[in-house]
């Protein structure tokens, strides 16, 4: 069961007669709300009640094709805030930032998982910046850094910082190199701090840098 259910997500073809009966259904479900369709779909209960089919559904749910209805929103609470995250995509791609300032920010107040708290404080970051408001979106960042740290999120808080300055972004730059698994994310980190203290006038040489490059060597 559990074979038939990995080669699953790797290869998306499977034998349903591996499954127990209760899987079938659920995969069965999940394949049909994952295709492409005109209109808009309802999600399932068996689909909406595992996590583990969300991200099969992604695409549908970008695109605002799959919904939830009343009573899985109700019964389901933490698959209809999924549902609303990925909503956010399409409200960033149509620039209508104050709607995911706030639907980012119900979300984090919300979900139970973190890195779904997370990511909805990252969007309602992105969201902020677009509206020139680079305060607010490092407030929301460093809340989503504590929440689920994760190389993406040091990476929009670096880049928001670097318009303070050197020293702003600093921190957030040796947070990336702490965070990632890529060496050519570390070296592009390092590299870019090094230019910032650089276009600064390079004096003062700070200690983060200099912990930054003792880390490298």
């Amino acid at each position: 069961h559990y074979r038939a259910l990995h080669a699953y997500r790797v290869t998306r073809r499977l034998n349903l007669d591996d499954l127990r009966p209760d899987a079938r259904d659920t995969v069965a479900r999940t394949d049909d709300l994952a295709l492409s369709f005109p209109g808009r779909r309802d999600a399932a209960a068996e689909v909406a009640a595992d996590p583990s089919t969300w991200p099969f559904l992604e695409r549908n749910a970008v695109d605002e094709k799959l919904t939830a209805d009343e009573r899985v929103r109700a019964a389901y609470p933490e698959f209809a805030l999924w549902l609303d995250l990925c909503t956010t995509r399409n409200s960033l791609r149509h620039g209508k930032w104050e709607t995911v300032v706030g639907t980012g920010q119900r979300i984090a107040e919300r979900a139970t998982a973190a890195t779904m708290r997370a990511e909805a404080l990252n969007v309602a970051a992105y969201a902020h910046w677009q509206l020139g408001r680079s305060e607010a979106a490092l407030r929301l960042l460093d809340r989503a850094l504590a929440t689920h740290p994760v190389q993406a999120h040091a990476v929009n808080a670096a880049l928001i910082a670097a318009e303070s300055g050197c020293h702003a972004a600093l921190p957030y730059l040796g947070r990336v190199m702490q965070l990632t698994t890529q060496p050519r994310v570390r070296r592009g980190a390092l590299e870019h701090a090094i230019g910032l203290w650089l276009a600064s006038g390079g004096r003062e040489y700070p200690s983060v840098l200099a912990s930054m490059v003792r880390g490298e060597l």
